[in-house]
């Protein structure tokens, strides 16, 4: 797994782009990516391919082990890793979620692909189905997207999840 300072925003945010599998290569890392992490850090987990044990494990001692009063966000989450979430709430413990992925297929062309839902803050389930019908398919540019999952679960963590109250929002 890559992970590497990606940026440092106007407003003093530094993002931290997480890139690659999240294995057991990430272990190793650890200690390095909490050092990493100070107030005003995003994750940004965009360009994570997959999620093992390993990584999961790995995961929660970064965001256990981290401050809890620093601000730390985590944006551009992959919808394999809203999964994991829905299984292990715990995965965004101390994360204020400013971004993820919703998995769409599109019923003209038949394409599957995911779309970045940024809007989170007041996402349900209905929200999501609205944004998603208003989206052109990438493939046809046809605005015929569908969820592949249900919303409703898929977004389940949403109403269950603890919020760090100094994270960006």
């Amino acid at each position: 797994m890559r992970v590497y300072l990606a940026e440092t925003t106007e407003d003093e945010w530094q993002t931290l782009t997480f890139e690659g599998n999240a294995d057991q290569q990430l272990k190793t890392q650890v200690p390095e990516i909490i050092d990493y992490i100070i107030d005003k850090t995003i994750l940004d987990i965009g360009k994570v391919q997959s999620m093992d044990q390993d990584g999961i494990h790995s995961w929660l001692e970064i965001i256990h082990t981290m401050d809890p009063e620093k601000r730390v966000s985590i944006s551009n989450c992959p919808s394999h890793f809203i999964d994991k979430v829905n299984l292990i709430p715990q995965l965004l413990d101390n994360l204020q979620l400013t971004s993820l992925y919703l998995p769409v297929n599109c019923t003209s062309c038949k394409g599957q692909f995911e779309i970045l839902f940024e809007d989170f803050e007041l996402l349900s389930s209905e929200e999501a189905s609205e944004f998603i019908s208003k989206e052109e398919c990438s493939k046809c540019n046809e605005k015929n997207l569908k969820p592949i999952v249900d919303l409703k679960i898929f977004l389940g963590f949403h109403t269950t999840k603890k919020r760090n109250p100094n994270a960006k929002k």
